[in-house]
């Protein structure tokens, strides 16, 4: 059985139950791009000028996976304080990057592809997470990473296989994409340092970095990017009931007083009524 995520809402358990067949059918997914232009993200613990022989070793096991590193000047030093690698690969090697243990996250985007140019414009993306943890663990981990993406703006998909929690999937606002890339657990950060030291984190989520692949997933030319969900509407104080009331209802709820109006309604009623009862 392919298991499914939901969020814990009607509208999310209601829209499923309107999808023809069963929910554990097979799962289709676009076939990946040829190549990805990717993003790797490293850390090497080392003294110079350990670092430099270090360095060189990972370089030589992308190259030898065919990691492609962008162009940069000849002469040009290599930065000590770097680590991002940029370039491209192969949709068939490019996970092969995470076997290094230099490396911490890889984002991959379909090759040639451009970013949005409004930094609020919505990008879906498929996360995947650290593995190796019992199920019960793996659970919590999951929910764990899910909260400290929800402070950067990611907003998860109602319903998608979850891969026995070791995937999160939905869309992120492009301006935050390279937080992805980034060691979530010190997101949101402060002026130098994470708002909360990653030490103070619950377990198992400061034990390892969370997210390992960000893929960025366009949408085919002919559909409309993904656009973050309009807010929940508020309400004066003592007028909470008006929620239950559809908006293009409100207004004329609102006019109320006006008694030469007459308008048609229809009222759906979650029980059926007993003769006398006006509750």
């Amino acid at each position: 059985m392919m298991p499914i995520r939901l969020r814990e809402s009607g509208l999310a358990l209601a829209a499923l139950a309107m999808l023809s067949g069963s929910i554990y059918g097979q799962t289709i997914h676009p076939a990946p791009p040829k190549e990805y232009d990717v993003q790797v993200r490293f850390r090497i613990r080392a003294p110079q000028p350990g670092w430099f022989d270090r360095f060189d070793e990972l370089m030589a096991y992308l190259k030898g996976i065919g990691f492609t590193r962008d162009p940069r000047p000849e002469d040009e030093p290599e930065d000590f304080d770097a680590d991002v690698l940029t370039g491209s690969i192969s949709s068939g090697n490019a996970r092969k990057i995470l076997v290094h243990s230099f490396v911490q996250s890889i984002l991959l985007k379909p090759r040639g592809w451009k970013a949005p140019e409004s930094p609020d414009a919505r990008v879906k993306v498929d996360l995947s997470l650290a593995t190796g943890l019992p199920s019960d663990r793996q659970r919590v981990f999951s929910e764990q990473a899910l909260e400290n993406l929800n402070k950067i703006g990611f907003r998860e998909a109602v319903g998608y296989d979850h891969r026995g929690h070791t995937r999160l999937f939905g869309t992120i606002n492009a301006g935050n994409l390279g937080k992805l890339l980034r060691d979530l657990r010190t997101e949101p950060a402060g002026w130098l340092v994470p708002m909360t030291p990653v030490n103070a984190l619950p377990s198992p989520l400061r034990n390892a970095v969370p997210v390992r692949v960000v893929e960025v997933l366009p949408e085919p030319n002919d559909v409309a990017p993904p656009q973050e969900p309009p807010a929940a509407p508020t309400f004066p104080e003592g007028q909470g009931h008006l929620a239950k009331i559809a908006p293009d209802l409100r207004n004329l709820v609102a006019q109320e007083k006006d008694e030469q109006k007459q308008i048609r309604l229809e009222v759906l009623l979650a029980d059926e009524l007993r003769d006398g009862d006006r509750s």
